[in-house]
């Protein structure tokens, strides 16, 4: 098939969904991506290119999270990832991505619909239990260039959707960017077409600002509730997807 019918036929669709799912959740962008852009892409290059367009979507995000986030959340999440995600890089070069995969999703998928049947931690979570989230965090994120379960636990706790929302779009500016050093020079990742590539970014933004337009006009307890069912159906997705 020509790249450019690949192109408009697959990639567009997909990274146009990508966006608006960030821009409404304010994550999980990359999970969609990536099981798409490794039907075509060396695994190595979509995770390159995928953190790329998402570390450029986050500076999108970055002013409103900036000014919602809360520095009990940010700053230790903060100290537990900037150590582990550097081992997570490692496991990244020797466990089985496929493997890793499946069991980080099957945990996920348990812990959304804990939170789906209406359980949150009663308390507020202290600085060493963020902490403790920060690390696996970058384990995760090292390890397989996603971190959807960070974005499902900070709805965990007692801040609100948009607080938990802007925590989460504060780490992944600099997470991702430790995860771009680490994928781009740990890995192989020649790009076959790279101004296909480059063009994703405005596809990308086009979603983001529709996602960005559904998010501001949606309460507090929707949102919570669209972003349990968003992880729910892309984990599931994705679990299938390692068995097809």
């Amino acid at each position: 098939m020509d790249d450019w019918l690949i192109y408009l036929a697959a990639i567009i669709p997909v990274t146009v969904l990508a966006g608006v799912a960030r821009g409404v959740a304010g994550f999980g962008g990359p999970f969609i991506m990536v099981p798409v852009f490794n039907l075509f892409f060396p695994p190595a290059t979509t995770i390159v290119v995928v953190l790329i367009i998402n570390m450029i979507g986050n500076l999108r995000l970055l002013p409103d999270a900036w000014r919602e986030k809360t520095n009990r959340a940010t700053i230790p999440l903060a100290v537990g990832t900037i150590p582990t995600i550097f081992i997570g890089g490692y496991l990244l070069l020797s466990l089985d991505p496929g493997i890793a995969r499946t069991g980080i999703n099957a945990v996920i998928l348990a812990c959304a619909l804990l939170l789906l049947s209406g359980w949150r931690y009663r308390k507020q979570m202290s600085f060493w239990g963020y902490t403790a989230l920060g690390a696996s965090g970058g384990l995760v994120l090292g390890a397989t260039s996603v971190a959807v379960q960070m974005g499902l636990f900070l709805q965990a706790g007692q801040d609100t959707a948009r607080q938990g929302r802007a925590n989460f779009n504060v780490w992944a500016n600099y997470a991702s960017i430790l995860a771009i050093g680490i994928a781009f020079f740990g890995t192989s990742h020649d790009v076959p077409n790279p101004w296909l590539l480059v063009a994703l970014i405005p596809i990308y933004f086009i979603g983001l600002s529709i996602g960005l337009r559904i998010y501001k006009k949606i309460d507090d307890e929707t949102l919570r509730k669209v972003i349990i069912w968003f992880v729910l159906i892309i984990t599931s997705v994705s679990i299938a997807l390692e068995y097809m």
